[in-house]
């Protein structure tokens, strides 16, 4: 049915008709043939309500019942605001006077008497197809319109014969421009173009076009306001017309500037706006490059700052983030490359870039000789220090630098930043706050160190780590009291290592919890055993900062006991001061817990660090041990006793046992003895032994007592 062509979304007929129900049937019948609704009112108010209170997809003016006031009526409804209806004129008059009447009225057509209703629904349905295609081009127009506007991309069509041109509105609003202001042919567009991109884009499209291949060229362009913007043109050659071309301009600032963005994201700092790991990779690779071809040395400084992370941990990631964008000035401050001039006089290009938290790299290139790196490192480290102004108040640092020259250290990128790392990590190894250059020996000893972590992290496993016991003999009963714990390590290919290497490697890489309660689990069984074989003797195990701050400390020591059925007497916990300077209120409370269950705690190498007898107050302590630096020169040096002679009368003072460390000659056994020392630990009596050894030392005499 022709109704069913109609695009439009309206599909109801207004009719104004005064009739009987008979005579509007044949009317009815004839609209739903072809798809439409039919309303009938009876007089023009009615109508006139109707038509401004309903959609109405087209309105019917039968005159033979409304002919006083059909005509204003009608000129009415053609004056509303908004898409006018079409209005059609039914009329039993075919006099000319009463049809011009209606045409002037607004009657888009008219029919007369006798009428044929079929006849007209099937001409409204035609006009409403028609409206309907109307409106659909005109959304899609519409609809083009705005995605043009919103992608700020217009249309042109050029006439190269005549080279004028036809532009859309969007190409006079991305040139900035107004139709009224400028001829559209090619001359003015490209007239539009920058002066500096206007030659090669006017080549590239000549010579694109003269390919008979579609283009794409951007370029600049220039507002009448000297705005410039990014444009993007393309076009090709109509199929039909050779000479005509057609295409579009797309303003593309926005994209380039996100470009822009993301590419300064890639390559730089977003806090200190300097180059980043990957660009610094980049700019190294590309100056060894260069130094190859030219033979000449590059030197990379490989910086980090000392304690960062504390200022991060008390003042704040703000106050850290404001001190690393000092430092980045700083840096930048001293290597401007007019003040760096080497030995022999030439300038010194330099290149800085953030390559981590705390981490800056330095490029020097070229330079003659070593000494011209040491200088700039020597003059960075004067600098650093400078305090900085930040929200919680003047905070300063200090840095560690690691040196590596190209070609003498590395001849790759990799290595050298290896190296420089690796001489980085020996300046902090060695007080930090000063520079090292990366040598050989170096280099040996982090590959060592590499190992160690490497093997430490399975050695559990392995079960490659063994706990010995080093008696400690009572000096009151002439015997031995306990043993102190320490740990063995056998590996098949590095062989022996000590503690002195590997435990700080474990605290360092996150392992020293696991190994330290296996060797306090291992203790304690022990311990239990020696009770069982009728010597119930205590254990002291020696227990990292890391153990106690980590978390479960006392359920870890509880579970221990428990599994080994221990009593907490037979148990003595040995801490170091670094327990005390760092959190001391929270170490104590977490010591107390432990205490409170019977375990005994000592405080270990007494006499090195800052050996506050503050702390000593402060926390539950059951014992000190005199590190053997105190021991060493008692039966020589009369103010070496002396000071152990006082270490002696404070501790049992303040109602501690004392314990010598270290005791390896029998002089030095009478003046401890004498001196009033509890317990004596030294290769004088036993080395540390395997478990399997203790009990015939515990049966024996103790050696060198006497």
């Amino acid at each position: 049915m022709i109704g069913q062509e109609v695009n439009s979304p309206l599909r109801s007929v207004l009719i104004g008709i005064d009739a009987t129900q008979a005579e509007m049937e044949p009317l009815h019948e004839a609209f739903e043939e072809v798809g439409l609704g039919v309303r009938c009112v009876g007089d023009t108010k009615r109508l006139w309500d109707e038509a401004n209170s309903t959609q109405s997809s087209a309105i019917v003016l039968a005159f033979a019942g409304l002919e006083a006031d059909g005509h204003q009526l009608c000129r009415r409804l053609c004056e509303r605001e908004g898409d006018p209806l079409p209005i059609v004129a039914v009329r039993t008059r075919t006099d000319k006077e009463a049809i011009e009447a209606a045409r002037s009225a607004g009657a888009a057509e008219i029919f007369w008497d006798p009428i044929c209703w079929s006849v007209v629904a099937e001409r409204i349905a035609r006009q409403l197809s028609s409206r309907g295609l109307e409106y659909e081009l005109g959304r899609v127009q519409a609809s083009l319109q705005n995605t043009q506007r919103i992608a700020r991309i217009g249309s042109w069509d050029w006439y190269r014969d005549t080279e004028q041109m036809e532009w859309s509105d969007q190409i006079f609003d991305i040139l900035g421009l107004k139709p009224s202001e400028v001829e559209t042919d090619f001359e003015s567009f490209s007239l539009c173009m920058h002066p500096a991109d206007r030659p090669s884009a006017l080549q590239t499209i000549g010579e694109v076009l003269r390919s008979g291949r579609p283009f794409s060229v951007p370029f600049r362009i220039v507002q009448p306001t000297s705005s410039v913007r990014h444009v993007e043109i393309c076009g090709e050659v109509s199929a039909e017309d050779p000479k005509r071309v057609c295409g579009t301009l797309q303003d593309v600032t926005e994209q380039r500037r996100a470009q822009d963005r993301i590419r300064r994201l890639a390559h730089y700092d977003s806090l200190t706006g300097l180059t980043n790991r990957a660009s610094f990779q980049d700019k190294l690779e590309r100056a060894i490059d260069a130094a190859k071809l030219h033979g000449h040395c590059l030197a990379l400084l490989y910086l980090d700052l000392d304690q960062f992370k504390r200022i991060n941990d008390t003042l704040g990631h703000s106050a850290g983030d404001q001190l690393l964008q000092a430092i980045a000035e700083v840096l930048l401050d001293n290597l401007r490359g007019s003040d760096l001039i080497a030995r022999d006089g030439t300038s010194l290009e330099s290149d800085v870039s953030r390559i981590g938290g705390d981490e800056f790299a330095v490029l020097l290139s070229p330079i003659s000789r070593p000494e011209d790196a040491h200088v700039v490192a020597s003059r960075l480290l004067a600098a650093i220090p400078t305090p900085v102004d930040s929200d919680r108040g003047d905070i300063s640092t200090t840095a560690s630098i690691g040196v590596a020259i190209y070609p003498n250290d590395g001849e790759d990128a990799e290595t050298l930043v290896k190296h420089a790392d690796t001489a980085m990590y020996h300046a902090k190894d060695n007080g930090r706050n000063n520079y090292q250059c990366f040598s050989s020996e170096m280099n040996e000893a982090a590959t060592r160190r590499f190992a160690i972590e490497t093997a430490l992290r399975s050695a559990l496993e392995r079960d490659e780590l063994q706990v010995h016991y080093q008696p400690r003999i009572g000096l009151r009963q002439n015997r031995i009291d306990g043993f102190e714990a320490l740990l063995r390590w056998n590996h098949p290919e590095l062989g022996r290592v000590m503690p002195q290497e590997f435990i700080p490697v474990a605290e360092e890489c996150g392992l020293i919890v696991p190994i330290g309660q296996y060797v306090l689990e291992s203790a304690c069984h022990q311990a239990r055993i020696w009770e069982d074989a009728g010597f119930p003797v205590a254990v002291s195990v020696n227990v990292s900062i890391h153990q106690i701050t980590g978390g479960h400390f006392g359920s870890n020591v509880a579970a221990a006991l428990q599994q080994a059925g221990l009593d907490p007497s037979l148990l003595e916990l040995e801490i170091t001061e670094t327990v005390m300077l760092k959190n001391d209120v929270r170490n104590a409370g977490l010591l107390g817990e432990v205490k409170d269950m019977g375990v005994g705690i000592s405080l270990d190498d007494f006499g090195t660090g800052y050996s506050s007898i503050s702390y000593l107050t402060r926390f539950p302590l059951d014992g000190l041990k005199l590190d053997r630096s105190l021991i060493v020169d008692i039966a020589t040096h009369p103010a070496a006793r002396g000071v152990v002679e006082a270490i002696v009368s404070m501790g049992h003072a303040i109602g501690m046992r004392v314990v010598a460390e270290g005791v390896d000659d029998p002089d030095q056994v009478e003046i401890l003895r004498e001196a009033g020392c509890d317990e004596l630990q030294g290769f004088l009596f036993s080395s540390a032994v395997p478990a399997d050894e203790t009990i015939p030392l515990l049966r024996a005499p103790v050696p060198n007592l006497e």
